[in-house]
């Protein structure tokens, strides 16, 4: 394994690093084991240990590995996104590239394109890389800090929509959450935009205490019990107005701007880039949104290290495709 430094801000810096199969998989071997690999067997003694008597081989093809406790064979794929999957590595990289390189991220069609396989494959492929964001990223409350909440309605008009469909389906609604501290955002799927749907998730995701700023729908209001809660009247033609928020914190401004601000890019990344998003999928998509949000001021290089190390837990097709 080369030990220079990942360097690839451009397409091409990329493909000429991972310029061979093999090197790809010996590249995630060692992301995720560093030299020491452990049984995948959970029954197994070995299963996660890392001590001195995990005595895992490593077989001729270079791929594959044997415990000596269990004897049980196992692939560098095993427990992981890329497990049962065809598709080669170097496909693989270049899609977890692709997909966190772009700001408003890559439809199904245009990666079928690039890599040359079918449509539906590809969309496999994504929704695989949007669990791991789902399931393994920012997950930690926002603490001791100032919040912007907001609600959205996502579905399109009525009036773009098939005749035998307008008012027959309602819209999905979305929380989002801004710590203005952190520059992170997370957005949740909901069932309705109640206050005990909204306000649960808040209090779930947002340590009590904490300065809240929202507008004033009427769903909001009773948050003021748990937090220092704040609120702008859009109805008034009032976005913005500044107030000494807690002791000992400098006048902030009340406004919900920077929420708002990301609703924008989350409607050019459904309707721009994949033009419809069903229900079922939507909380994936939301997560891959919030994620590249998050991780914007990080380089190129950074953000795919950053991905493949975390792409532990696998996603079956039937799973993916079983109704909720």
């Amino acid at each position: 394994m080369a030990k220079k430094k990942e360097t690839f801000e451009t397409i091409l810096d990329f493909a000429n690093y991972f310029r061979s199969e093999k090197f790809c998989v010996q590249y995630f071997i060692k992301m995720r084991w560093n030299g020491e690999v452990t049984c995948q067997n959970k029954e197994c003694f070995h299963h996660n240990a890392t001590n001195s008597g995990n005595k895992v081989y490593i077989l001729e093809d270079g791929e594959s590995f044997k415990c000596n406790k269990c004897n049980r064979i196992f692939s560098y794929k095993v427990g992981t996104i890329f497990e049962n999957s065809k598709i080669t590595m170097k496909n693989w990289f270049m899609a977890i590239y692709l997909k966190t390189a772009h700001k408003k991220g890559i439809s199904s069609v245009q990666l079928s394109k690039y890599l040359k396989i079918r449509q539906a494959t590809a969309w496999f492929m994504l929704q695989r890389l949007k669990h791991v964001v789902d399931t393994n990223m920012f997950k930690e409350s926002f603490s001791d800090t100032v919040v912007e909440a907001d609600e959205l309605y996502v579905g399109g008009k009525e009036g773009n929509k098939h005749v035998d469909k307008r008012f027959k389906d309602t819209k999905a609604v979305v929380l989002g959450i801004v710590d203005r501290n952190k520059k992170e955002v997370k957005t949740f799927h909901v069932k309705d935009s109640k206050y005990s749907t909204l306000g649960q998730k808040i209090m779930v995701n947002v340590e009590l205490g904490s300065t809240l700023i929202t507008d004033d729908y009427s769903a909001y209001k009773t948050l003021k019990n748990f937090y220092e809660h704040e609120t702008v009247n859009h109805s008034a033609g009032e976005y913005v107005k500044v107030k000494r928020l807690r002791k000992g914190l400098e006048a902030a401004k009340i406004h919900t701007n920077n929420i708002e601000g990301y609703w924008s890019l989350v409607r050019r990344t459904i309707y721009g880039t994949h033009h419809w998003v069903s229900k079922k999928h939507l909380q994936r998509y939301l997560s891959e949104i919030s994620y590249r949000f998050n991780m914007r001021f990080i380089s190129n290089s950074n953000k795919f290290v950053d991905f493949v190390s975390k792409v532990e837990g696998r996603l079956k097709y039937k799973d993916l495709i079983a109704a909720v």
